[in-house]
């Protein structure tokens, strides 16, 4: 295992941030963010002013002093395309590597493009899509099938950029915004790209002002999650967010809880260019990723065995990736998943689950016992929350709180329906029935593996009327896991109807 720096400079910020990296896995260590707004120079002189050459100087330096006290010896730096527009971008960028050791790889369209595109598809499972992606300087269209892109478009405007550019129009917001709205259509009907887009396809959004827009849907929704990766805003409640947004003062905007106030104005342009997406587009309902350019250059550049085959089973992945940095483990050296997942077949008549409790299922097998990290005694309503806020990717919110609920239920007893009825817009009686028998089997396969030793290795089920009779296949004395096993007989036949024998 190895730390790594990853440094990213945009039209708004410089970003440091420290990976550990373990072959194909890595978790994100540490995070700094100064702004530095260097857009503003070259939108306005094409030009990187002395003051910010200075300020991203001092900021570079502190950077490499972190890296060297962290004993980091791979740094990967990169800078978006916006800065080929700066006409001393050359002296700009030699002057950093003379002074810090730093080597910008300064990013061209196409390799932007390919890392939106990465970040997006190695952690929302969708086979076939159209990616919108709102930066600060440009915007951009992505069309893909089977995970080849098919086409891009991008527009030279982004959310800064274009409240720059109306900035000192003497206009009411409403009327501002209609403004801004009609340029972006504008320039999208000049591409003329429409007809290209599958009807059955799914859009994605990302970048900031996608991020923006799940934060106020969430909040005008009172959705009970805080999951940004994967949540889908329809045009209805986009709708809302934007007349909400279009009746705001710029000061006001700056006081939204979770909303950045550098450029307070920023949030209204955005909105405005989805928006101009929407309609020319004819989107019903976006799903927002919460990853983007900045995973993608980590897959890229840093586990690019990921670049030449992408992420089949995103979801496997991003579970190996929790336990290889928290247990040491893979999925494949847990035992507790495997004969979780054994039972879950070999109980399949009794428990009738249908195959969409499959990645619930997967996950709270590879996590149940996370609480027992924090908190031995509340380990179960620990992993509840440990789940919800885990970074599992390829699986719908329903599917994550399902195996958080899971997980609460290895001890029924844990179950507060009141705590359930705050789900109710994500969760029905059929998801009610399917955590109690999931976590009764993971409370099950829990006693068969309380050893550590891998001593049950199988098991053998019959159903003969209204007993379940579960013959175990040994490796070594099994006699303290049959106990065990037995003593949930109770527990059993009030979740299944059915009496356990384990033998």
């Amino acid at each position: 295992m190895e730390k790594v720096a990853v440094i990213q400079l945009d039209a708004m910020a410089l970003r440091l941030l420290i990976l550990e990296v373990d072959g194909i896995y890595f978790r994100p260590v540490d995070e700094i963010v100064e702004n530095l707004k260097l857009g503003k120079d070259i939108s306005q002189n094409n030009l990187i002013s002395v003051f910010n050459v200075t300020s991203t100087l001092k900021i570079l330096k502190m950077f490499r002093k972190l890296c060297d006290t962290n004993g980091i010896l791979k740094s990967y730096a990169f800078a978006s395309p916006t800065f080929k527009n700066a006409k001393n971008e050359k002296s700009f960028f030699e002057e950093i590597y003379n002074n810090t050791g730093f080597n910008f790889q300064l990013l061209n369209d196409d390799e932007e493009t390919k890392a939106i595109y990465s970040g997006i598809i190695n952690n929302i499972e969708c086979p076939k899509g159209v990616i919108l992606h709102i930066d600060w300087t440009f915007s951009a269209i992505i069309v893909y099938n089977r995970r080849n892109i098919l086409k891009y478009i991008k527009i030279d405007e982004g959310c800064l950029s274009l409240a720059e550019r109306f900035e000192n129009e003497n206009l009411s917001n409403s009327q501002k915004n209609k403004k801004m709205k009609e340029y972006i259509l504008s320039l999208l009907k000049q591409k003329d790209f429409s007809a290209d887009i599958d009807p059955e396809c799914t859009f994605i959004g990302s970048g900031v002002s996608f991020l923006n827009l799940g934060k106020l849907a969430r909040k005008a929704t009172h959705y009970p999650l805080e999951i940004e990766n994967n949540y889908t805003v329809t045009k209805e409640v986009f709708d809302n967010v934007y007349n909400f947004v279009e009746g705001l003062d710029v000061d006001k905007t700056m006081k939204l809880k979770g909303i950045t106030a550098d450029r307070a104005d920023t949030l209204a342009s955005g909105m405005c260019i989805a928006s101009a997406m929407f309609e020319y587009l004819n989107v019903a309902k976006v799903c927002i990723s919460s990853y983007g350019m900045r995973e993608g250059i980590i897959y890229n550049y840093i586990v690019p065995n990921i670049l030449e085959k992408p992420l089949s089973e995103m979801m496997n992945y991003s579970l190996d990736n929790i336990r290889l940095f928290y247990d040491n483990k893979s999925l494949s050296d847990n035992h507790l998943y495997n004969l979780t997942i054994m039972l879950f077949k070999q109980i399949k008549v009794l428990h009738k689950l249908p195959r969409m409790y499959i990645k619930p299922l997967k996950i709270v097998a590879s996590l149940c016992e996370s609480g027992k990290r924090i908190n031995f005694e509340q380990n179960e309503k620990v992993s509840f929350d440990v789940i919800l806020n885990s970074p599992i990717s390829g699986a719908s919110h329903k599917e994550i709180l399902i195996a958080a609920f899971a997980s609460l239920c290895q001890n029924p007893d844990n179950l507060n329906l009141a705590d359930w009825i705050k789900y109710k817009d994500l969760l029905d009686e059929n998801d009610l029935d399917a955590v109690r028998k999931i976590g009764m089997i993971i409370k099950l396969a829990t006693v068969l593996n309380v050893s550590k030793n891998k001593v049950v290795q199988d098991v053998n089920c019959d159903i003969l009327g209204d007993s379940v009779i579960l013959k175990t296949i040994v490796d070594g004395d099994a006699q303290f896991e049959i106990l065990l096993a037995n003593k949930l007989a109770p527990a059993f036949k009030k979740v299944f109807k059915k009496n356990l024998q384990v033998i």
